[in-house]
């Protein structure tokens, strides 16, 4: 007999499967509706209900993109000294 447990209370890490896929729904621009299923007899709803909520609301901040912070190294220019030089000549 399997254990059943809430989407993200429990022994499984549930939240690793639905990050993803509603930070898809995000990047893709979903506004559509979403239905979170209750099937937990021996949870209070008024526990659980917001528990689930906000499990689905977290992903939906959209994800930190790498290249909103590139790494600057040696070999990359930097725009602020030329334009500098410019002004000045």
């Amino acid at each position: 007999m399997s254990e059943a447990a809430p989407a993200g209370i429990g022994p499984r890490p549930v939240t690793l499967l639905w990050n993803p896929i509603f930070r898809m729904l995000n990047s893709i621009g979903y506004e559509g509706h979403t239905s979170i299923e209750w099937e937990d007899a021996g949870m209070d709803r008024l526990i659980g209900a917001p528990r689930a909520l906000a499990l689905v609301r977290e992903p939906a901040r959209p994800a930190p993109s790498a290249a909103a912070f590139p790494v600057r190294n040696a070999s990359t220019p930097d725009v602020s000294e030329h334009a500098s030089t410019k002004e000045g000549s």
